[in-house]
Formats: C-alpha cells, sequence, structure tokens
C-alpha cells in the first residue's frame, strides 16, 4: 500500500496547526499589548481628574491637569482608532500609508505625562 500521499496530506496538515497556533500566539499577544496601550491613557486622565479635586491647586496647575487629561483622551481614541485601521488592513478594506511626526513633541508629551 502506498502511503506517500497520506503522509504529504499529514505533513500539510501539521504545518497548518502550527501556522493557526502560532496565530492565536501573536493575536494573544497583540491584544495584550492593546490592553496595556490603552489603559496607560486611561490610567493618566483618571489620575489627573483626581488631582483636579486638590483644593489647593492653581489656575496654572489645573490648566496643565486639563490639557494632560485631554492629551491622554486624544492618545486611547488615536490607539483604538489604530485598532480599527488594523482590522480593516487585515480584512483588506484599508491600504497602509506612511506619515511623518514630531518626535521632539512626542517625548515632550510623555515627560509630562509621567
Amino acid at each position: 500500500m502506498n502511503v506517500t500521499d497520506r503522509k504529504l496530506i499529514e505533513l500539510e496538515l501539521n504545518k497548518a496547526l502550527k501556522k493557526a497556533e502560532e496565530s492565536d500566539r501573536l493575536k494573544s499577544a497583540f491584544l495584550a499589548n492593546m490592553s496595556h496601550e490603552i489603559r496607560t491613557p486611561m490610567n493618566g486622565i483618571l489620575g489627573f481628574a483626581e488631582l483636579l479635586k486638590e483644593p489647593d491647586l492653581t489656575g496654572a496647575q489645573q490648566q496643565d491637569y486639563i490639557r494632560i487629561i485631554e492629551k491622554s483622551g486624544v492618545r486611547m481614541l488615536n490607539i483604538i482608532n489604530d485598532i480599527i485601521d488594523i482590522s480593516k488592513i487585515e480584512s483588506g478594506q484599508m491600504e497602509a500609508f506612511i506619515s511623518e511626526t514630531n518626535v521632539n513633541e512626542q517625548l515632550q508629551f510623555i515627560y509630562q505625562f509621567l
């Protein structure tokens, strides 16, 4: 009895299983990373909202905290939009594009946020 065809099918099935397992692992890692990315600006929003309750804040401090809350909200919205865009790219509904960013502005935001 010739089992060559059966062995080839088994090899292909094994490769497909490994690919599916790797895909599942990558998806889980992606979701864990996105969860962390969303929690970070949310913590900034909640933390600075709590600080706004302090009675001895100056007007300038309040404005700084409000600005950080707004930027954190924008950051969270951008992360959520990025997740949606990744889904659209994967489904072929959108193509990826590269754009410029101001690194100094990003570093300043992170410095102020932290």
